[in-house]
């Protein structure tokens, strides 16, 4: 699993900060407040990611985690560029 460590991407994430993802039910998967368009978008992700080897976390939408991980007990540390 992934930690945040801070926001980068305020544009795409202007409303929340390290303290509003903690809990937020509105970040769960299930939560049913949300707009048409956004539920058709989740279910899209959702779609695609479950048909291509991946399971999702209920509390995170964007969150997913790859089934047959080969490194799963590694911790790699290096800049993406």
């Amino acid at each position: 699993m992934l930690t945040i460590l801070k926001c980068l991407n305020v544009l795409f994430f202007p409303c929340l900060n390290i303290q509003n993802l903690c809990g937020n039910t509105k970040l769960y998967w299930y939560y049913t407040k949300i707009s048409v368009k956004q539920k058709w978008n989740r279910n899209q992700l959702q779609k695609v990611m479950l048909a291509n080897g991946f399971r999702n976390y209920p509390k995170e939408w964007w969150h997913f985690t790859l089934r047959n991980e080969p490194f799963s007990e590694t911790y790699f540390d290096f800049v993406v560029k």
